[in-house]
C-alpha cells in the first residue's frame, strides 16, 4: 500500500476494514490523502499527524466521513473542533513569529 499520513493498521481499524485487496487499499489511500489535504487546508500548513493529536483525530474523523460517503456533513458536525484546531495553529504561528523576531521592535500596527 502507498504511504498514509498515519499508521496503516490504525487507518484500517479506524475504518473498520479487516481485509485487504487492491480496490480496498486504493480506496483507503484515496480516503486518507483526501482527508489529509482538507485538514492541512484547515491548518494552513502541512500537519505532523504523528505528533499533533487534534490534527490526527480530525484526520481520522474526516476519513470516516469520506469512507461512508458523507463528507458534506463533516464541517457542520465538527465545526467546534475545526475552529479550535485553526485557532491553535494561529497561536502557534504567532508565537513562532514572535520568537524569530525576539529582540526586534514590535512591527504590528495598532488597528
Amino acid at each position: 500500500m502507498l504511504q498514509l499520513p498515519i499508521d496503516e493498521t490504525e487507518a484500517r481499524l479506524n475504518l473498520n476494514v479487516t481485509w485487504s485487496d487492491d480496490d480496498t487499499d486504493a480506496k483507503i489511500y484515496y480516503t486518507y490523502t483526501s482527508a489529509k489535504s482538507q485538514i492541512d487546508d484547515y491548518a494552513g500548513c502541512e500537519v505532523d499527524y504523528k505528533n499533533d493529536i487534534l490534527g490526527k483525530q480530525l484526520l481520522k474523523d474526516l476519513a470516516r466521513y469520506i469512507w461512508n460517503d458523507c463528507r458534506d456533513e463533516f464541517e457542520s458536525r465538527f465545526q467546534h473542533e475545526i475552529i479550535k484546531f485553526r485557532n491553535d495553529r494561529m497561536v502557534r504561528l504567532y508565537v513562532s513569529e514572535r520568537e524569530v523576531g525576539e529582540g526586534e521592535e514590535d512591527t504590528l500596527r495598532d488597528v
